[in-house]
């Protein structure tokens, strides 16, 4: 029989191996956190953003750290599109999936851009009240409701032209200085002006490509939009009324499925007219006509 024997290691060599051993070991180790790092999703908590810019598609501007394929990873927003303009300030919850995780983060939309403003002159009658935003001709802005305030608070009642500083300033504190003329005259009525112009500027909602036609009524004179008015009484009147018999001829024999009540102003904001569309029951939109 073969005798058998253990060879001594040196403590040089024990060394070495143990060495060896434990880099071997301390690269699977780090190996291993890298692959689960890589794998990790790690977001933005917080995005601002300014109202008025487009909500990004690009993974990158959500998360941070490595990006994997940015095919697998799925963004939603709670109330907003990716791709859109954001036009409404305010806080939005957003989530990230990847990789059967998911992570939560705002996006919180701001307004920091003063109001973009235009201002006409106004010319009143002795006994006439006026109001500030009779000066503003369009204000455009992303935190509306814009408020105008005199930079001299001062009450102008008697004949004369009188040059104002006004400051207009929007739901955020923007705010932007413009000046208009108010001129007030003997035997003027701005109330009348507003009641007697019976042209159709603007409608309520707003509708692209409204024409005069599409009108279900036109008053002799435009009334304040306000609830105790005769337009406003005149609505609710009408509408008690069974509307389906103002269908247009060509549609004889259709019901109405879908109804929306358009006010008409004139450019000073008073009520001239009404008009109704309506969707059928064969599917067509159209307008009611008395």
């Amino acid at each position: 029989m073969e005798d058998f024997y253990v060879e001594d290691l040196s403590r040089k060599e024990i060394i070495f191996k143990v060495f060896i051993t434990l880099i071997i070991v301390g690269c699977a180790v780090v190996l291993g956190i890298y692959l689960i790092g890589a794998n990790s999703l790690h977001i933005k908590k917080e995005i601002k953003i300014e109202a008025g810019s487009t909500l990004s598609k690009k993974v990158s501007d959500y998360v941070t750290g490595r990006l994997n394929n940015t095919t697998e990873y799925t963004i939603k927003v709670e109330g907003l599109k990716l791709g859109e303009v954001v036009e409404k300030t305010g806080e939005y919850k957003y989530t990230v999936k990847y990789n059967h995780q998911i992570k939560e983060g705002k996006i919180v939309v701001v307004d920091t851009k003063a109001p973009e403003v235009t201002t006409q002159d106004v010319t009143i009658g002795v006994d006439d009240d006026y109001e500030l935003d009779d000066f503003i001709k369009t204000c455009n802005d992303y935190s509306k409701p814009c408020k105008v305030t005199l930079q001299e608070d001062k009450d102008y009642k008697e004949a004369g032209i009188y040059n104002l500083a006004l400051i207009v300033e929007d739901q955020s504190g923007n705010k932007t200085e413009k000046t208009a003329s108010l001129t007030i005259k003997e035997g003027y009525s701005l109330k009348e002006v507003k009641e007697t112009n019976l042209n159709i500027a603007m409608t309520e909602p707003e509708v692209e490509g409204f024409k005069d036609e599409y009108a279900f009524i036109k008053f002799d004179k435009a009334y304040e939009n306000e609830d105790d008015s005769y337009a406003y009484n005149y609505l609710l009147e009408l509408l008690t009324e069974n509307m389906n018999k103002y269908i247009p001829s060509e549609y004889a024999g259709t019901t109405i499925m879908e109804q929306e009540t358009i006010e008409l102003l004139n450019k000073y904001g008073y009520v001239v007219g009404y008009a109704f569309k309506v969707k059928l029951s064969n599917g067509v939109e159209t307008y009611l006509k008395k």
